[in-house]
């Protein structure tokens, strides 16, 4: 009886956005609702928010920041140290399964990586969609996530999309869209925004590409609002990746003790 009740209680706990803790990979990690940290974004996926939460990971030796606990089990990471300048195409073309970018960091960037690190990255599913070509994508987050849907790509390494750098800002109020984020540019920071400022770098891509030029794709970074930019320009490239569902870690998340893989399943 005791545990029917206790299962029951859980149920009704997450279904009343009571929840407060996840157990993943080992960790057990504390939600929150506001200011920064680990956000539940829909059911079964939880997103880290704010300007510097503590979702470091130290992967291939470097710090990395987990963006999201995703539904499928993987997780998702972004490099947070020595990126590299480069143009999203040679071609000045937005689309990124065509890209020289994206070219280069499933070949030349991947092969680079020591063979136990690869071995940790999977296969995955991008959403890399045209973005903003309506005026409800401007005022709403779930439009942009739509619309980024419409078009999908499969691979080892890419990029964020814009609809990954809007929510993972923890003032919804004031940088909940893009158009909020146009008007309120310097309201609008996150821990994204600082991996580019701490780097030196003037901004850096987004695999979401403007639906009105072929030749421009949206971008973030340092005291700069997303919008978008030649992609002849050589701005920073943050490579993202898929973490295998099945690895364990340790660590609580912070810059002084980062979360670190124990092993893979």
């Amino acid at each position: 009886m005791y545990t029917i009740t206790k299962y029951l209680t859980l149920i009704i706990t997450m279904l009343t956005g009571g929840l407060t803790s996840i157990n993943t990979h080992g960790l057990e990690i504390p939600i929150v609702k506001q200011n920064g940290g680990l956000y539940l974004s829909t059911p079964n996926r939880y997103v880290y928010k704010g300007i510097n939460p503590n979702n470091y990971l130290k992967f291939n030796n470097e710090l990395w920041r987990i963006i999201s606990f995703e539904p499928d089990g993987t997780i998702k990471i972004i490099k947070a140290e020595n990126l590299k300048n480069i143009p999203f195409d040679e071609n000045n073309q937005n689309n990124w399964e065509t890209s020289t970018l994206n070219k280069y960091l499933n070949q030349n960037f991947y092969l680079s990586l020591p063979k136990d690190i690869q071995d940790q990255i999977v296969n995955h599913t991008w959403n890399i969609g045209a973005v903003y070509k309506t005026q409800k994508s401007g005022i709403a987050l779930k439009y942009t996530v739509e619309e980024e849907k419409e078009q999908i790509t499969t691979s080892k390494i890419g990029l964020i999309s814009m609809s990954e750098y809007i929510e993972a800002m923890d003032n919804s109020k004031t940088c909940g869209n893009i158009s909020l984020i146009f008007k309120n540019e310097t309201k609008c920071q996150n821990y994204l925004d600082k991996i580019v400022k701490q780097n030196n770098l003037e901004a850096a891509w987004t695999i979401s590409k403007d639906e009105y030029s072929e030749s421009t794709v949206y971008y973030i970074g340092n005291t700069y609002f997303p919008d978008n930019m030649a992609n002849s320009n050589f701005i920073a490239a943050m490579p993202a990746l898929y973490l295998n569902k099945n690895i364990t870690l340790i660590g609580d998340g912070t810059k002084q003790n980062p979360y670190q893989i124990t092993k893979t399943n």
